[in-house]
């Protein structure tokens, strides 16, 4: 049988004359009882003949990988900002990030959730329950971000209820009566349901009433048709117009999602509506290059994705240094960044 040409750690004890446990306790940081001489001599050795240490057979006595999953139930181009909180925490700590992204009608597990690879899993919103029941079953330590399901342990998510509420307090502040919600009937997230209800709050509060109005678009708008006779029918939102045709004009719009108000920027444009006289604008959630580049600029209400990501880690640590012991779930707060689409009332 052909030897390895991979060091291993005899190779190292051997060439630096010492034992395999004193290059053991060394590489894997237990070196306070060593002299500097022994340190440097071991340290230097394994550099010469490039020595790496199983992380497998470490695991094995350890019963630890020094690695978390994150299992994303969207494209990772919608979650950037949640992936790089995630990894910037799990850096700092020096543990391992590994990723799958699976859809909601995936049929097979991750290998994250079936195989002992990871110590613990940060799990997205979406993600099919039975990935939750294995999860269970296989007594895996997880965290679940923008989600509540798990409520009132192990979850972390964004204040939304609150969030609609700052929106339309915003709105009446500067002056406006007449606030529609625009709402996406195919939006999955339940965070959809619970700005409405902040909106809806806000405006009884004020003695106003509150107004629905539905915008038929992709909820995430990943397969845009390239035909150009599309993108008439794709953009003009044709229900927006029929809505308030019916009744007076809205002065000002709560959306749903910073896509969704990018479809009533379209919207508007298509019908030779100048927005930015027509209707103030405030839009939930932000994708902060797309809502400084429309004009007017929108204003915003921000879910810190990233600090999200960077609370779940910390989260996920917590339990598994505890043998999974289950942690308080958390409320994101949110805040508002005022940019052009916001203005007075005349």
């Amino acid at each position: 049988m052909k030897k390895s040409s991979f060091a291993t750690i005899r190779d190292v004890a051997a060439a630096a004359g010492v034992s395999m446990t004193t290059v053991s306790d060394i590489i894997t940081g237990r070196s306070d009882r060593f002299k500097e001489e022994t340190l440097m001599r071991v340290r230097k050795t394994a550099e010469k003949l490039s020595y790496r240490p199983h992380l497998g057979a470490s695991a094995m006595r350890s019963q630890r990988f020094n690695t978390i999953g994150l299992i994303l139930s969207q494209s990772p181009f919608y979650e950037a900002k949640l992936v790089e909180g995630v990894d910037e925490v799990a850096h700092a700590r020096e543990l391992g990030l590994m990723l799958v992204h699976i859809g909601p009608a995936e049929e097979d597990l991750p290998s994250l959730v079936t195989h002992n690879q990871v110590d613990g899993l940060i799990v997205d919103w979406t993600s099919p329950k039975k990935i939750g029941v294995a999860i269970e079953n296989y007594r895996i330590p997880a965290v679940w971000v923008n989600n509540d399901q798990h409520a009132p342990e192990n979850c972390i998510w964004p204040d939304d209820e609150a969030g609609g509420r700052m929106a339309t307090e915003h709105l009446i502040a500067l002056g406006h009566r007449r606030i529609a919600f625009l709402r996406v009937p195919q939006a999955m997230h339940p965070s959809q349901e619970f700005r409405l209800k902040g909106y809806c709050q806000a405006l009884t509060e004020a003695g106003l009433e509150p107004r629905v109005i539905d915008c038929e678009c992709l909820d995430f708008p990943l397969d845009i048709p390239t035909d150009p006779n599309c993108f008439k029918n794709r953009f003009s939102h044709p229900e927006i117009w029929a809505d308030m045709e019916t009744g007076s004009w809205p002065t000002a719009f709560v959306c749903y999602s910073t896509l969704t108000a990018l479809e009533l920027y379209a919207a508007c444009q298509r019908k030779g509506v100048e927005v930015q006289k027509a209707f103030a604008v405030v839009s939930c959630d932000e994708l902060l290059e797309r809502v400084e580049i429309a004009y007017p600029a929108i204003t915003t209400v921000v879910v810190d994705h990233a600090l999200m990501g960077r609370l779940a880690v910390d989260m996920l640590c917590e339990r598994i240094e505890n043998n999974g012991k289950a942690v308080p779930s958390k409320i994101l707060p949110l805040r508002l960044n005022v940019r052009e689409s916001s203005f007075k009332m005349p």
